[in-house]
């Protein structure tokens, strides 16, 4: 699933090609995906996109339409919709170009929200260290917590995994077993992946909004060898997710 690095490159992208531009109309390939009230924003203009979490945020004059991508989603911005690539779901005629959201496995999905809808958890780029500190002192493995988007909003499976590894931590490891330095070292290990694979354009599997693939690879998650100590990595079950991890960098609690 595109977590906040994804996220927010497609963010800037549609900020630069389309942010300004006025909705001409809006072309449906799949109805199932799209609110039946998407075509009120025929007429208005974006005025702003940002990222919420994982969900990707327009605003049309009053109207607030969110993209959720789900596990394979993705955002095209092109010139010309005479050959949908495979999964498109709806079209935004905005001047000479289109904003597409697709998705092949069609769960992705754009819809109407209001600003109540929108969760109000902390965000994982922008959260203090105080506040997630309170957050993961908690009875939850740090695993499910780090995921828990009710909690802290834009982490998923592939960059828990690789916060973990790096800050040495397992991730069946209770949150109020954790030491102040422990949390100190995951906050701050956190930060530097999100800001990391950022820079990157994103992870390797997922795309732009031109279709370029991010240069950004998890170090651990669907990996076979530790890249630090060439231990075999251990797949293990965290809250219903597989988790990779190193059985020597971080050892079990």
């Amino acid at each position: 699933m595109p977590e906040i690095p994804e996220i927010q490159v497609i963010v800037d992208g549609i900020e630069k090609e389309v942010v300004g531009s006025q909705v001409e109309d809006i072309i449906v390939f799949d109805g199932r995906r799209v609110d039946d009230n998407i075509k009120q924003v025929v007429g208005t203009s974006l005025e702003s996109v940002r990222r919420h979490g994982k969900a990707i945020i327009l605003q049309f004059g009053d109207t607030t339409v969110m993209f959720h991508l789900r596990l394979h989603g993705f955002v095209r911005i092109v010139d010309d919709i005479s050959f949908p690539e495979k999964g498109w779901i709806v079209a935004f005629h905005m001047g000479d170009k289109y904003l597409v959201l697709g998705d092949t496995r069609k769960l992705a999905e754009a819809k109407l929200v209001s600003e109540d809808e929108l969760k109000t958890s902390p965000d994982a780029s922008q959260i203090d260290e105080n506040t997630f500190k309170d957050i993961v002192s908690s009875s939850g493995t740090i695993k499910s917590t780090l995921m828990n988007q009710e909690k802290i909003l834009g982490l998923g499976n592939r960059y828990v995994d690789e916060i973990l590894w790096r800050a040495h931590i397992h991730p069946t490891k209770k949150g109020r077993d954790l030491t102040d330095d422990e949390i100190h070292k995951i906050f701050i290990t956190m930060k530097e992946v999100l800001d990391e694979a950022y820079r990157q354009g994103g992870d390797e599997h997922y795309t732009d909004v031109y279709g370029n693939p991010g240069r950004w690879s998890s170090s651990v998650h669907g990996k076979k060898v530790c890249p630090v100590c060439g231990t075999p990595l251990k797949k293990v079950k965290v809250g219903g997710r597989t988790s990779y991890i190193c059985p020597k960098c971080q050892p079990e609690p």
